[in-house]
């Protein structure tokens, strides 16, 4: 006796490999290794590099992070297109991306000090500083920024940082932490340690490796320390 299995139609197809989908799973998986490879470029190699700006200005990608707050490279590359333009030169380097990085991280920090003091500004107080004349238009247009460029990049992050001292001066923790790096420091200053020795050990951005500055401090802390000091 034989049997003859009969399978039905549907099941015949379903169980076929369905080839005809294969090219777009290999376009997808081949941008995905695309997509992964552009990233990982960036990020290892090629965020400072003057023509990253062209081909990563306008892509989601975060270059610092402090808290919540993230900053983007769209923000950083606008910012190395103005120390360009303050710089006088329209072709970007590495060093105008290095200064815009650590402005970057100097702005998240006082953003961070922002919210946890409550402080705002508004669009009023920023346009109170705004002064346009011929300089500020020949500016704009070197950085490659209109008008609302230089409010956000600039005057807003200006008023803010006024706002955030006036409140670091009335906090005693602020000003004891800034008493106490002062005292320590000039002491090791009168010990005849070198400056650059001291400003590696202050710093908390990039001028630690090249051992030329005390780092970022706020005007206030410096104040509010010197004022407690010499009281």
């Amino acid at each position: 006796m034989t049997v003859v299995w009969h399978q039905h139609p549907a099941a015949a197809a379903s169980a076929r490999p369905p080839l005809r989908n294969l090219p777009f799973v290999f376009a997808f998986a081949l941008l995905g290794l695309l997509l992964l490879g552009a990233v990982g470029y960036f990020y290892v190699a090629g965020w400072e590099h003057p023509s990253a700006s062209r081909w990563y200005a306008k892509a989601p990608l975060p270059v610092a992070q402090l808290g919540a707050r993230t900053a983007w490279y769209s923000d950083l590359s606008a910012l190395a297109n103005g120390f360009a333009a303050s710089e006088g030169h329209q072709e970007l380097t590495e060093d105008d991306f290095d200064h815009a990085l650590d402005l970057v991280n100097r702005r998240l920090l006082i953003a961070r000090l922002a919210d946890e003091y409550d402080v705002e500004v508004t669009q009023d107080e920023v346009n109170v500083e705004l002064v346009e004349d011929d300089a500020l238009h020949e500016f704009l247009a070197e950085a490659k920024w209109d008008l609302d460029a230089y409010r956000e990049y600039v005057l807003e992050p200006f008023v803010l940082s006024q706002r955030v001292e006036e409140q670091l001066m009335m906090d005693r923790k602020y000003q004891g932490g800034a008493l106490e790096d002062i005292g320590a420091l000039q002491a090791k200053l009168e010990l005849g340690i070198a400056f650059e020795d001291v400003a590696q050990q202050y710093s908390e951005d990039s001028s630690a490796q090249a051992k030329g500055s005390l780092g970022y401090v706020l005007p206030s802390e410096v104040d509010a320390g010197l004022a407690i000091r010499n009281s």
